[in-house]
């Protein structure tokens, strides 16, 4: 493998942490509705940030639903298949 596979590699890995921590998040967020208050602060710290940038560029005003969440997913889907697409040997890590 080359130094590229390398680092798309950990690039494809922390893209699918990023999912995971926000798969919690927002089992965390629903479990609110059954008026259970859980926070954790590490995963909050992480999805704030990108739940900001995301909704710069949403309108927050439409539903009281967050979107950010799934524009995020798709995102992260589009740059994991452009990167499988570039190197196919990556396929057998994932």
């Amino acid at each position: 493998m080359l130094i590229i596979d390398y680092i798309l590699l950990v690039v494809l890995i922390f893209l699918n942490l990023i999912e995971w921590v926000i798969i919690i998040d927002i089992i965390l967020s629903w479990a609110q509705l059954l008026w259970i208050r859980i926070q954790i602060k590490f995963i909050r710290s992480i999805t704030t940030p990108i739940y900001t940038k995301v909704r710069k560029y949403l309108p927050t005003t439409f539903w009281p639903i967050d979107f950010s969440p799934i524009v995020i997913f798709f995102i992260i889907q589009i740059i994991s298949s452009v990167i499988l697409n570039l190197r196919p040997s990556l396929l057998t890590f994932f």
